[in-house]
Protein backbone atom coordinates (compact mmCIF):
# COMPACT_ATOMS: atom_id res chain seq x y z
CA UNK A 1 0.00 0.00 0.00
CA UNK A 2 2.81 2.42 0.86
CA UNK A 3 4.49 1.64 -2.44
CA UNK A 4 1.35 2.69 -4.37
CA UNK A 5 1.17 5.99 -2.45
CA UNK A 6 4.80 6.73 -3.22
CA UNK A 7 4.27 5.87 -6.91
CA UNK A 8 1.19 8.12 -7.21
CA UNK A 9 2.98 10.97 -5.40
CA UNK A 10 5.94 10.67 -7.76
CA UNK A 11 3.64 10.57 -10.79
CA UNK A 12 1.72 13.64 -9.56
CA UNK A 13 4.93 15.63 -9.01
CA UNK A 14 6.19 14.62 -12.46
CA UNK A 15 2.99 15.87 -14.09
CA UNK A 16 3.17 19.19 -12.18
CA UNK A 17 6.79 19.69 -13.25
CA UNK A 18 5.93 19.01 -16.90
CA UNK A 19 3.06 21.51 -16.78
CA UNK A 20 5.30 24.17 -15.19
CA UNK A 21 8.00 23.67 -17.84
CA UNK A 22 5.45 23.80 -20.66
CA UNK A 23 4.07 27.14 -19.42
CA UNK A 24 7.48 28.83 -19.70
CA UNK A 25 7.38 28.63 -23.49
CA UNK A 26 10.22 28.09 -25.91
CA UNK A 27 13.66 29.40 -25.14
CA UNK A 28 15.21 31.65 -27.78
CA UNK A 29 18.78 30.89 -28.81
CA UNK A 30 21.41 33.41 -27.76
CA UNK A 31 22.45 36.02 -30.29
CA UNK A 32 25.77 35.25 -31.93
CA UNK A 33 28.36 38.03 -31.68
CA UNK A 34 29.33 39.72 -34.93
CA UNK A 35 33.05 39.05 -34.57
CA UNK A 36 35.25 36.72 -32.63
CA UNK A 37 37.78 39.48 -32.08
CA UNK A 38 37.69 42.78 -30.22
CA UNK A 39 34.74 45.17 -30.28
CA UNK A 40 34.90 47.53 -33.30
CA UNK A 41 35.58 51.17 -32.48
CA UNK A 42 32.95 53.50 -33.93
CA UNK A 43 33.65 57.20 -34.45
CA UNK A 44 31.25 59.90 -33.27
CA UNK A 45 29.47 61.69 -36.12
CA UNK A 46 30.06 58.91 -38.67
CA UNK A 47 27.29 56.89 -40.30
CA UNK A 48 27.37 53.09 -40.26
CA UNK A 49 25.24 50.28 -41.70
CA UNK A 50 24.01 47.76 -39.09
CA UNK A 51 22.22 44.43 -39.29
CA UNK A 52 20.60 43.23 -36.06
CA UNK A 53 18.76 39.91 -35.55
CA UNK A 54 15.12 40.07 -36.62
CA UNK A 55 15.45 43.49 -38.28
CA UNK A 56 16.17 44.85 -41.73
CA UNK A 57 19.60 46.43 -42.31
CA UNK A 58 19.64 49.97 -40.95
CA UNK A 59 21.78 53.06 -41.17
CA UNK A 60 22.67 54.95 -38.01
CA UNK A 61 24.81 57.88 -36.89
CA UNK A 62 27.01 57.53 -33.81
CA UNK A 63 25.88 60.19 -31.33
CA UNK A 64 28.13 59.63 -28.28
CA UNK A 65 31.44 57.99 -27.44
CA UNK A 66 31.36 54.23 -27.27
CA UNK A 67 31.19 52.75 -23.75
CA UNK A 68 32.57 49.23 -23.92
CA UNK A 69 30.24 47.22 -26.16
CA UNK A 70 27.53 49.91 -26.06
CA UNK A 71 27.15 52.84 -28.44
CA UNK A 72 24.45 55.49 -28.77
CA UNK A 73 23.04 55.59 -32.31
CA UNK A 74 20.53 57.77 -34.11
CA UNK A 75 18.35 55.76 -36.53
CA UNK A 76 15.77 56.81 -39.07
CA UNK A 77 13.12 54.29 -40.09
CA UNK A 78 11.41 55.50 -43.24
CA UNK A 79 11.25 58.62 -45.38
CA UNK A 80 11.96 62.26 -44.63
CA UNK A 81 8.75 62.77 -42.62
CA UNK A 82 9.72 60.07 -40.08
CA UNK A 83 11.57 61.35 -36.98
CA UNK A 84 15.00 60.13 -35.91
CA UNK A 85 15.19 57.70 -32.99
CA UNK A 86 18.11 57.49 -30.58
CA UNK A 87 19.02 54.19 -28.90
CA UNK A 88 21.84 52.60 -26.97
CA UNK A 89 22.75 49.36 -28.74
CA UNK A 90 25.19 46.55 -27.97
CA UNK A 91 27.50 46.24 -30.97
CA UNK A 92 28.17 42.58 -30.16
CA UNK A 93 24.56 41.80 -31.14
CA UNK A 94 24.97 43.15 -34.67
CA UNK A 95 25.55 40.62 -37.45
CA UNK A 96 27.65 43.23 -39.24
CA UNK A 97 28.72 46.87 -38.91
CA UNK A 98 30.00 48.65 -42.02
CA UNK A 99 30.99 52.28 -42.40
CA UNK A 100 29.06 54.22 -45.02
CA UNK A 101 31.31 54.93 -48.00
CA UNK A 102 31.79 58.62 -48.67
Amino acid sequence: MKLWLIAFAFLGLSVLCCVAIAREGPKLPPVAPSTSGPVPTLEVGKRYHFKFPGADPQMGDVVEEQRGNWVKLKFKNGGDEVPWYTFWVNVNHAYYIRPEPR
